[in-house]
């Protein structure tokens, strides 16, 4: 929210620098690729770049459109992680967007999983009396009533908004109260006039002031003002919430008993070097003491170095307030950091390295040293101090780094002046190892790249040759590049490149082993770097898979590829032959198993990865007779079944990489070959879902049918997968190497029953039919599902009708004896019971049902034959989405057919969090009439998985309506729905068509005759529900009552009345009841 005049201001929460990117894509021209924000025009003036864009597109203005003015973007206190932006308007308006674009970047090496991002919010700018608000210190305004934690001296700026220049405040209008703290140089003037500050965040020609409190404590401020020009002219008393509003948007007067504004004053109690921007983190403190770090050498030019070295100066104070003694890490506090040591030098951000930069001055912000150097000069936001050695010939094994840092009191303090508070120190000296050989690993038939460089200024070097050669009788030959010409198998030589101080060299072998290249300038031969290879042939793949699944759980499978190569020295691994056939010989080093011992103690080799860098490579998963189609009927059951699921770094999709042919039973959206990339582990991973060519061969056979009858854990398919793993190079003379056999057993979860349950009445039963899908739910989230589905009930020719079906829609045939109804859902996606009106007792919880009540005047036992129509079952109805997904964070849905439809079944889907994690999915319920529409809200509070607390919020949303994974609907935030035409009947699955058939049995009766007006019942049963016993008599009995003697009085039940009207529901044995009967009929009780 805003103020007119004044400065509304929008961020960004979370922002992760880590993944989040200014830049288009993995686009490095920025000058922070990974961590920048372009600040644009209101409108969109670059859409492929990241921006805050604003859109009155749907605001609601007061007195017609306004203007809209961006004062800035900036980086929000304290550790500057959020983006934010503050704009301007000159007239109210409601619901003004604002959005800010930018990319998720996971991985920098590849564009395609790149995500754009378009977060929203709309903020209201309203009208509003002049108030008061703090300046932070980068400029913006701040929006809470405490200010941020001075120290004594330093200067405090506040603004009243909205102002301009005609308007007036004089000295004796400000009131300033509150013990202790003091008011010096007060100064009153307006926003950007000449000789004061210009504040980024605040509106010109705003009045502004500013003043030092040479005391600590609390110090509140209101004042009064005159308003000159404007719509209302007057005197305005002014402070932190002039109408009482609490500066909130829902329009109650409930802002704080006192509005003055509250600013902090502080004293500097103590100050520390340390390692973390975490002030409570005291493990990181390192105010006078030494520290060792390790020391490398720089072959280029002679020099050592150690690294950067990050630290922060924290400035911690407190002053006394209302609530007591209060503990802060200040703002304002004069800094000055120096190296007093020959070694070490500091570098900031964006500004030359430069060995002659030891001192660096500044200010706290938020306790920590925010440096007074660069484009990013005292921008209020924390920098940090980073001291490095690199090219710096005055430092060496023997040298000591000193740090210095001052904390000096700003501003007059009684009679002094830069009154200094501390001076700490911290030291630093080395540890110096020569460099240990590193070795890379690669595949054979690899080229692997040797990069040589430099670090800093490399000018002296451009004219030597750099010289790169490998040991005499290793294999293998380096390759020209563009930067080196290569003199022979075993050298290659070049110049390094002025740009980057680098050069490198390809090298290339077909064959394992060990290779070493060197790399030296012509100047020095002798001084040279040493780049160890290992490349690997296949020791071999090893295969695990999820030994048991449910048929359409995720699963896991995984590839561990191991690699072997011959080195300088032996092993002591034996020899073998590999179950594919492949001789491996004595002494070799398998890897990553290995590497320990090639290693040795860690302390030796302190350059050496803690685990073996294995390199990449692609492994293609395949299953077992996958061509070989399985049936129920016929017995064949050994082909495999399912499919393989992708998880972001597959290729070859379906397609067999060795021979270029697809899959016989798989598809591309359902691949049975699959190809994934091996990590650094030597791992490779995809994951299953076994709902295809399932042979059903632990179900038992449906008699009416000879389909299977799957019942919960029954077996209905088995699969033996294999993987091969290929060279990612030139294969050469290596073959490829498969794995062994992994087995998955996959089971049945569902089930589909008749159960007769009792009505009340003896001569009526529910005849229920009870699903639940082979995942073990009743929902709408995957395929072949239960939920919306029809069942029909066939009566035998005897006495018995059904005389009602649910749910709707549903119909029973003219005599009776043919019905169906459509399956309802009992239990919501998070355990909740839902259609209670209508579910019977379950066999297990969250299952779906349909069910009939039937009637038998002779009570005769009745044949009923429950029919389930094999799944998948076709769409019900001409179903859209019809509303804006993203306004209201809502979609709606509407019913373009010609007859009543079942919302149970079908699904709405939103775009995930991210691309590794599942859409958002909302089972609907409810029915619609023809043209009838219904919205649905977004959020999990709403129903939605895998959703937080709304669901629509950017413009790179959608929502999918489904219908067992089929997309009826697709509905972009903004954009034109497209609805998708289905051909029906679907493809059913081999599951087929399952037949119940059940006995329905009917117990003895008392047969009452009523006649008109009030009759005598004495009821001897069991106890019935009311409703119950005049099923299809309600309107031909008006009230029942029956005496209670322990009470003295008549209960009642009226037939007409709401439940809590009644005071009894069922007839009881033993009772006398006196029974209203409008027209006469015969009540059938159970004996």
């Amino acid at each position: 929210r805003g103020a007119v005049g004044g400065a509304a201001e929008v961020c960004t929460m979370n922002w992760d620098p880590d993944i989040l990117t200014g830049s288009v894509s993995n686009d490095g021209t920025l000058p922070d690729a990974v961590d920048d924000v372009i600040l644009g025009d209101p409108t969109p003036s670059n859409p492929a770049h990241p921006d805050w864009i604003i859109d009155d597109t749907g605001a609601t203005w007061s007195g017609g459109p306004g203007t809209i003015t961006k004062l800035g973007q900036f980086r929000k206190a304290p550790d500057g992680r959020e983006w934010c932006m503050t704009f301007a308007t000159d007239k109210a308006v409601d619901d003004l967007k604002v959005s800010l674009l930018f990319d998720a970047v996971y991985n920098r090496a590849t564009n395609s999983d790149d995500q754009p991002h378009a977060p929203f919010t709309l903020v209201n700018v309203v009208e509003s009396p002049p108030e008061l608000r703090h300046v932070t210190p980068s400029g913006q305004l701040a929006a809470s009533q405490d200010s941020n934690e001075n120290v004594i001296g330093s200067r405090h700026y506040v603004c009243i908004v909205p102002s301009d220049a005609d308007d007036l405040v004089e000295v004796d209008d400000i009131n300033f109260s509150g013990n202790g703290p003091t008011t010096t140089d007060l100064q009153i003037f307006h926003d950007g006039d000449a000789n004061y500050p210009n504040f980024p965040g605040v509106v010109d020609g705003t009045i502004c002031l500013g003043w030092i409190s040479t005391a600590p404590g609390e110090q509140f401020l209101d004042l009064h003002m005159t308003v000159v020009g404007g719509l209302n002219p007057g005197v305005y008393f002014v402070d932190w919430d002039s109408d009482n509003d609490n500066n909130d948007d829902d329009d109650d007067t409930d802002g704080p008993s006192n509005g003055a504004l509250i600013i902090q004053w502080n004293v500097i109690d103590k100050t520390e070097i340390s390692t973390s921007n975490d002030p409570d983190n005291v493990d990181a403190f390192l105010t006078y003491t030494r520290s060792t770090r390790n020391l490398q050498f720089n072959i280029g030019d002679g020099t050592f170095f150690a690294g950067d070295i990050d630290l922060n100066e924290l400035v911690f104070g407190s002053h006394t307030g209302a609530t007591g003694h209060i503990d802060a890490l200040l703002d304002g506090v004069l800094l000055t950091a120096r190296i007093t040591s020959q070694c070490g030098y500091f570098l900031v951000k964006d500004v030359n390295a430069n060995p002659a930069l030891k001192t660096l001055t500044g200010k706290s912000v938020q306790g920590r040293f925010d440096v007074d150097l660069g484009p990013d000069a005292l921008d209020g936001l924390y920098d940090g101090l980073t001291i490095t050695t690199t090219n710096d010939p005055a430092c060496n094994p023997t040298s000591i780094l000193r740090v210095e840092v001052d904390a000096t009191y700003p501003g007059p303090i009684g009679s002094a002046t830069g009154l200094l508070h501390s001076t700490e120190w911290v030291e630093f000296d080395f540890n110096f190892s020569p460099a240990f050989k590193t070795p890379r690993v690669a595949w054979a038939g690899t080229t692997v790249t040797t990069v040589f460089a430099l670090g800093g200024n490399c000018d002296a070097f451009l004219p030597q040759t750099v010289y790169f050669t490998r040991s005499g009788g290793q294999s293998g030959t380096f390759v020209p590049n563009g930067q080196v010409s290569v003199t022979g198998p075993d050298s290659a030589q070049g110049k390094l490149d002025p740009d980057t101080c680098s050069i490198s060299a390809g090298y290339h072998s077909e064959e394992q082993g060990e290779v070493d290249i060197f790399v030296a300038f012509s100047a020095n031969p002798y001084a040279q770097i040493a780049h160890p290879i290992f490349f690997l042939a296949f020791e071999d793949v090893t295969l695990t898979s999820s030994p048991e699944l449910v048929v359409s759980q995720r699963g896991d499978l995984t590839a561990d590829v191991r690699g072997w190569f011959t080195g300088n020295n032996p092993s002591g691994n034996p020899a073998r032959v590999t179950d594919d056939g492949r001789a491996l010989p004595l002494d070799r080093w398998v890897l990553p198993d290995d590497w320990d011992r090639l290693r040795g103690a860690s302390e030796f080799r302190p350059s050496w990865a803690n685990s073996a860098p294995m390199p990449l490579l692609n492994v293609t998963f395949f299953m077992e007779n996958e061509g070989t189609r399985n049936n129920f009927q016929t017995g064949v059951k050994d082909g495999g079944n399912g499919w393989f699921l992708l998880d972001l770094t597959e290729s070859s999709l379906n397609v067999n990489p060795f021979n270029g042919k697809p899959s016989v039973l798989g598809s591309v959206d359902k691949p049975r070959i699959i190809t994934d990339l091996t990590d650094n582990d030597g791992v490779a991973t995809v994951d299953l879902f076994g709902d295809l060519n399932l042979s059903y061969e632990g179900c038992e056979i449906n008699e009416a049918t000879g389909n299977p009858h799957c019942g919960i854990d029954d077996l209905v398919g088995v699969t033996n997968y294999y993987a091969v793993a290929e060279y990612p190079g030139d294969v050469g003379k290596y073959p490829p190497a498969k794995s062994n056999l992994s087995e998955t057993r996959y089971f049945w979860a569902g089930y589909k029953e008749v159960t007769v349950q009792d009505t009340g009445l003896p001569y009526q039963k529910y005849v229920v039919a009870h699903l639940k899908d082979r995942d073990g739910f009743c929902d709408a989230l995957s395929f072949n599902n239960t939920l919306g589905q029809r069942v029909r009930f066939l009566l035998d020719s005897g006495t018995g009708i059904a005389i009602e079906a649910k749910d709707i829609p549903s119909g029973i045939a003219v005599d009776g004896r043919d019905a169906w109804a459509t399956t309802f859902d009992t239990q919501d996606a998070f355990g909740n019971a839902i259609n209670v009106e209508l579910a019977k007792t379950v066999l297990f919880e969250d299952e779906c049902q349909a069910w009939i009540r039937v009637s038998s005047s002779l009570l005769k036992p009745l044949n009923v034959l429950a029919i389930f129509d094999a799944p998948p079952s076709d769409v019900p109805g001409d179903i859209r989405i019809t509303g804006s997904v993203c306004s209201g964070d809502s979609v709606t849905v509407t019913n373009f057919d010609d007859h009543l439809v079942s919302l149970a079944g079908f699904g709405l889907r939103s775009r995930g969090s991210d691309i590794t994690n599942p859409e958002g999915h909302l089972d609907l319920i409810g029915h619609l009439a023809p043209g009838e529409s219904k919205t649905f809200l977004g959020g999990e509070p709403n129903g939605w998985q895998f959703e937080g607390d709304t669901t629509f919020n950017d413009s790179a949303e959608y929502a999918r309506l489904v219908w067992n994974e089929i997309e009826l609907s697709y509905a972009p935030c903004f954009g034109t729905v497209t609805n998708t035409p289905v051909s029906l009947p679907l493809k059913r699955d081999a599951e087929g068509e399952i037949w119940i058939d059940t006995v329905v049995e009917f117990g003895a009766v008392d047969q009452v005759p009523l006649s008109a007006g009030w009759n005598l019942l004495a009821h001897g049963g069991d106890p019935v529900n009311v409703g119950e016993a005049f099923h299809g008599h309600e309107g031909q009995v008006g009230a029942v009552y029956a005496w209670d003697s322990a009470t003295g009085r008549w209960e009642r039940h009226l037939m007409t009345a709401p439940a809590y009207a009644n005071s009894f529901n069922q007839f009881e044995p033993g009772v006398v009841y006196w029974v209203e009967v409008k027209e006469p009929f015969t009540l059938y009780l159970g004996k």
